[in-house]
């Protein structure tokens, strides 16, 4: 899945750092960082229950053999794209 994600606040792992690459002439790279092995489960879990609802992140659908479209959407912003599910 190709997206952005963003979590406000100063729960754990939510901010974005800024990691400095000394002698690199594209300046800062932003990464964020995550527990996703500790909350995959649990959310996964309350999407299939419908208590969670992703119909308003997920804005494209597309089988796996059309990733590099899919990944262009993103990259691009195309069609107003947020994220992009694949399915094999």
């Amino acid at each position: 899945m190709f997206g952005y994600s963003h979590m406000t606040g100063g729960s754990s792992g939510g901010q974005a750092e800024l990691v400095r690459v000394p002698h690199a002439d594209v300046g800062p790279i932003k990464t964020g960082q995550t527990h996703m092995q500790r909350y995959l489960e649990p959310l996964m879990k309350r999407v299939a229950e419908g208590e969670i609802d992703l119909s308003q992140i997920i804005t494209h659908r597309l089988p796996l053999a059309d990733a590099p479209r899919g990944y262009e959407l993103f990259q691009k912003h195309e069609d107003g794209c947020v994220k992009v599910a694949m399915t094999p």
